[in-house]
């Protein structure tokens, strides 16, 4: 009897496998340590607009350094494809839902692509030419708006947040993990304590 019922309801569980998206524990890994990384490039910017205006040069410095780490890990996240952590290495590597790409980028950003590679492609040389390896023939004081790249940021954030939720109903993975809106109330509330 054990047997036959077993047989008889192999389609339905053969079914249901199908229904079932699987992550890699390697995908959840570099998920983990991607909203580490996320949630270090909001805080970064968020506390240095705080500071926006304060006199005083530890204050500036404060600020200045915020920037500068916000733009080194936001670079980890969405700079170059090979980076270990970049968006693009667990986007397609889900069927969860549509993959984050470019286009989620220039919705949310409102750049056209060419104002887009330009903007990439100036944090990318700020961190590498300026940050990272100092380049005396490539200084430069000037740091471009960070607005764009929290707005990015965010974005990147709540599509792994959505994904995130659609993969719990079939996998059993347990997720420590804000959307942004709730993730914003907690740095104030941080700001403020």
């Amino acid at each position: 009897m054990f047997t036959i019922i077993l047989i008889t309801q192999l389609p339905e569980l053969f079914k249901e496998h199908k229904k079932m998206t699987e992550l890699s524990t390697e995908t959840l890994q570099k998920i983990g340590m991607q909203s580490i990384l996320l949630d270090e490039i909001s805080r970064s910017i968020c506390f240095s607009r705080k500071l926006e205006g304060e006199a005083g040069l530890s204050k500036r410095f404060i600020k200045s350094s915020l920037l500068k780490q916000s733009v080194i890990v936001w670079c980890q996240v969405f700079g170059s494809h090979n980076e270990d952590l970049h968006w693009s290495k667990v986007s397609p590597n889900q069927s969860v839902v549509k993959p984050f790409g470019q286009n989620n980028i220039l919705a949310v950003t409102g750049f056209a692509l060419n104002e887009w590679e330009n903007y990439h492609k100036t944090l990318k040389d700020l961190r590498d030419k300026f940050f990272a390896h100092f380049d005396m023939d490539e200084f430069s004081t000037r740091i471009p708006c960070m607005d764009q790249a929290l707005m990015i940021t965010e974005a990147y954030r709540d599509w792994l947040y959505e994904m995130l939720l659609k993969a719990m109903k079939s996998n059993p993975i347990k997720i420590n993990f804000m959307k942004t809106k709730e993730f914003n109330k907690k740095i104030e509330r941080e700001w403020e304590a």
